[in-house]
């Protein structure tokens, strides 16, 4: 069957028919071309592991982290009995109503913002609407603009993440995480979907369902911040300024490893961003230096005893085997007992030394 050069009742959509794992290659430069519902995410600072400097690295370097790209792909394989699933509905998936006709998207963008892109799970439409198209139709060709019920989202995670699937007492879901709604709501502005649903498989057999609304805007708010994003740091190849994460400290570490003899001139925004430093620098040390005061006292009154039962909780001070060693004094033995020369030594260490890095040292505080 010829593949749709557009998804029906949705002109404004182009589709990439690229299969994720036979046009692997392809699929990932198509990618590259704008943003998806999870870089969405990232972009606004709602992301639990992903910041702007990842997005805008994979967008500028081509290359993914490793470990997400084999999440997505495990992903991928549960999907497809996930949807089936909740598809049929009770007993397979704890919703209510009947069967739904659920069609896989290729992954698309829009004509008018191409970096706006992704793939939804599924769109699902109601038999009912749809019957008069008859059976084995191809829905992404011929379905018509208003049939199209919603779209829905699929999650599969480990036990770890139940948390973030819970509901209350009356049985009502707890509030989605963040980077999961905007990630729906991506979705929704993209195909114009009323709303969408989030199923979620967790540890196995915890199966939860959420209708996420469509809200215009919080879509108004994510396309404004992405288009921003797009046009003044993907296209032009300037990096997004710091924004605190781990990420970006590890982008600086990879794009800055060495350095020359030079003092670069300062401005006035370093001149504070220094001042700013050495006075965190100063309360760090304050605050550690109050709370070994403050371990210290504790330790007085607790003696020998095992701890102190207080009206905030248990306090304790227990022995805990430490499990290490002394390092230097242990390798000087090694090597001793092996009978190495100097040399020796040397290439050893040097080949399982941490490689070198740059640290930054500000002025130190003056003490008042």
């Amino acid at each position: 069957m010829e593949r749709p050069t557009i998804i029906a009742g949705r002109p404004w959509l182009v589709p990439v028919w690229l299969d994720p794992e036979t046009a692997r290659a392809e699929w990932l430069e198509s990618r590259l071309g704008g943003i998806g519902g999870s870089d969405a995410a990232a972009v606004v600072d709602e992301h639990p592991y992903k910041s702007k400097i990842d997005v805008w690295s994979e967008r500028v370097t081509g290359i993914f982290d490793d470990r997400e790209l084999e999440r997505a792909t495990v992903g991928r394989m549960l999907e497809s009995p996930v949807i089936g699933w909740y598809a049929d509905g009770l007993p397979r998936w704890p919703r209510t109503g009947g069967p739904l006709r659920i069609v896989k998207p290729p992954t698309a963008y829009h004509r008018d913002r191409p970096w706006h892109r992704g793939s939804a799970d599924g769109l699902a439409y109601l038999p009912e609407v749809i019957a008069h198209l008859g059976d084995g139709v191809d829905l992404l060709a011929a379905a018509p603009r208003g049939a199209l019920d919603h779209i829905v989202e699929v999650k599969t995670h480990g036990w770890f993440a139940a948390r973030e699937y819970l509901r209350d007492h009356d049985g009502a879901p707890v509030d989605i995480p963040a980077d999961k709604r905007i990630q729906c709501a991506w979705y929704m502005a993209l195909y114009d979907a009323p709303f969408c649903r989030l199923i979620a498989l967790v540890d196995t057999h915890i199966r939860r369902t959420y209708d996420i609304p469509r809200d215009r805007d919080l879509e108004d708010t994510l396309l404004e911040q992405v288009e921003r994003f797009w046009m003044r740091h993907v296209l032009t190849n300037e990096p997004p300024p710091p924004d605190g994460s781990t990420s970006y400290k590890r982008y600086l570490a990879q794009r800055f490893k060495l350095h020359s003899a030079e003092l670069v001139p300062t401005t006035p925004e370093i001149d504070e961003a220094i001042r700013e430093h050495m006075a965190i620098k100063a309360v760090k040390a304050d605050l550690a230096k109050r709370e070994e005061l403050v371990e210290q006292t504790l330790k007085l009154h607790i003696g020998e005893a095992l701890g102190v039962r207080t009206q905030l909780g248990n306090c304790t001070w227990k022995i805990q085997p430490s499990g290490k060693i002394h390092e230097k004094t242990a390798r000087g033995e090694l090597y001793t007992a092996l009978g190495w020369t100097d040399d020796e030594i040397a290439e050893f260490e040097r080949r399982h030394s941490t490689p070198d890095h740059r640290v930054l040292r500000t002025p130190t505080p003056k003490r008042k």
